[in-house]
């Protein structure tokens, strides 16, 4: 018997029963997403949270007619938009990146599978914590001052990202001209 992945994500996350783990499972609803779907658009409500099982998918701000990509989430990922929990407006986009499996629940099932189960309560709170960590480490990543050390140790990291995002995709999230990550990118290619 396959274990859900989602089943164990939250295992490797979580400290919540499995009980509670499986009863969270079966409110996901899975979903196929073709490349450059927008799933969350810039002014709308955020509905959902997303767990990425395969693919690519990449949260975005805009300033101007600049997109300023805030994250990448690959496979195995929760993706929590911000203003999910206090019911806001989102002023991210979340963008398919590649063909991708995802599976996403809704707050209001959240908020039922929350009633039925409390404990559910604590993992969500581990799910954040691990959010923010993430976005911590984004903030000390972007501390570093030299752009190829930036680039080089997001190749060390994400790979794999790296192969599947485009040139002003990286840029913007390595906060760095096209220009220069792209002059970059040719340096450490001859460096090899």
């Amino acid at each position: 018997m396959t274990i859900h992945p989602i089943f164990v994500r939250l295992t490797e996350l979580t400290s919540i029963s499995t009980e509670t783990k499986t009863s969270l499972v079966a409110s996901f609803i899975r979903q196929v997403y073709s490349p450059n779907q927008i799933l969350l658009g810039g002014g709308q409500k955020a509905g959902c949270i997303y767990f990425v099982e395969k693919g690519l998918l990449r949260s975005y701000y805009q300033v101007k007619s600049n997109e300023i990509t805030r994250d990448f989430f690959a496979d195995n990922e929760f993706l929590i938009p911000g203003n999910f929990f206090s019911r806001g407006i989102s002023t991210d986009y979340i963008e398919v990146m590649d063909r991708s499996i995802v599976h996403l629940i809704s707050y209001e099932d959240l908020m039922l599978v929350l009633k039925d189960n409390p404990e559910l309560n604590q993992g969500i709170r581990e799910l954040l914590e691990y959010q923010y960590e993430r976005v911590q480490q984004r903030d000390q990543f972007l501390r570093i001052n030299s752009a190829a050390e930036r680039y080089r140790l997001f190749l060390s990291r994400y790979r794999s990202i790296a192969d599947r995002a485009t040139l002003p995709m990286l840029s913007s999230y390595l906060n760095m001209s096209r220009k220069h990550l792209s002059r970059i990118k040719n340096q450490e290619a001859y460096r090899r």
